[in-house]
């Protein structure tokens, strides 16, 4: 606020606890008041030069006031706008004859119908208004263009910035965890000069693996290695399901895993994105994108249930997890046909989360 743009409140000092009210008023809508009470007598003339407007309070005491008298001569000799606040009924008030006080070129002061203090406080702001425009004109309404374009541009950015980082970051992160939960499955004849291979996956940290059934059938051995390390584990059969092709396997050795896969509670949908992970071909560990083209199939002599998926299963493969986009195994890769092109058979997880509870 401009410091010339306040009002001086000539006042007797005997009603000032009566004006405290006003004076509070006036304060909570941002005009600053200046009295004589608060300066030195000596600048009193040049503080009343300077205010926007004079307020009299008019009451028997300030009536007979010298030093009211005195201020509010300056104020009419600098052609102040003189505004009146009653502290008593104004025709209970006689103006001594050394008053000619002005407002709007009047010589009078309106004879204001006398109400409670609320009212004159009122009537009080409504005539200081006009010298006081910028605290009472209404505030311009902000234009929600702005606000609104940079919150557009927010979520832009975070658009951007979850579809170019973050997701690929969390995505890398997913398949990570699934390349380190994955294990290879060799099945070693007694003889262990011929050997078969298949995928699995840890299924708790104490190394536990799930797998199909026809990866660890008639094997005098089977070993197991962690995609995460050189060395070969012996492990035992915990539990199979020939029909189903489906089989858990215990590491012999005390074993613990810090990688280990859970499974999925959500249906799946044709159209779902999804990966598998495995050895196929016994090579390199490979994970292949793909999508779920049917949600149902049955095969033969329909006592088990796939999906199929576009994604690559080849021998190798068989026992490897098939993932959902949030990490959670939803499938196992089982078997492809071999006379068509991306029909690639997944056991569903809920065959396993069976064989699970029947063990």
């Amino acid at each position: 606020m401009d410091e010339t743009k306040y009002l001086f409140v000539a006042y007797s000092e005997s009603d000032y606890e009566q004006i405290d009210n006003i004076f509070l008023e006036l304060y909570k809508n941002g005009i600053a008041v200046k009295s004589a009470k608060d300066n030195h007598d000596t600048a009193i003339d040049s503080i009343i030069c300077d205010a926007s407007a004079v307020m009299f309070v008019i009451s028997p005491d300030s009536l007979n006031s010298r030093t009211v008298q005195q201020h509010l001569q300056v104020a009419e000799l600098n052609n102040k706008h003189i505004i009146p606040y009653f502290l008593c009924p104004p025709e209970e008030v006689q103006l001594p004859s050394s008053f000619y006080l002005k407002m709007d070129g009047s010589a009078t002061i309106p004879a204001y119908e006398y109400a409670d203090e609320g009212a004159l406080v009122r009537r009080a702001l409504s005539e200081i208004k006009p010298y006081f425009p910028e605290v009472f004109e209404p505030k311009k309404k902000k234009s929600p263009i702005v606000p609104l374009a940079c919150t557009l541009s927010i979520c832009v950015i975070g658009l951007l910035a979850y579809f170019l980082w973050l997701q690929p970051m969390q995505q890398e992160k997913i398949l990570t965890h699934v390349r380190n939960s994955t294990v290879q499955i060799y099945n070693l004849d007694k003889d262990a000069d011929s050997y078969n291979t298949g995928s699995g996956f840890f299924i708790n940290n104490s190394g536990l693996i799930a797998t199909n059934y026809h990866v660890i059938d008639n094997g005098a051995y089977i070993l197991v290695q962690p995609s995460t390390e050189d060395e070969y584990y012996l492990a035992d059969i915990v539990a199979y399901d020939a029909e189903i092709d489906l089989a858990i396997i215990q590491l012999e050795e005390e074993y613990t895993s810090t990688n280990y896969l859970t499974f999925s509670n959500k249906k799946v949908s044709v159209g779902d994105s999804i990966y598998v992970s495995g050895y196929p071909r016994g090579i390199d560990l490979t994970i292949s994108n793909g999508i779920v083209s049917n949600g149902e199939h049955y095969v033969n002599d329909e006592s088990a249930e796939y999906f199929l998926v576009t994604a690559a299963v080849s021998p190798g493969n068989s026992g490897g997890p098939v993932i959902n986009t949030s990490g959670k195994v939803i499938g196992i890769a089982t078997a492809k046909y071999e006379t068509a092109e991306n029909l690639n058979l997944i056991r569903p997880i809920s065959y396993l989360k069976e064989l699970i509870d029947e063990n």
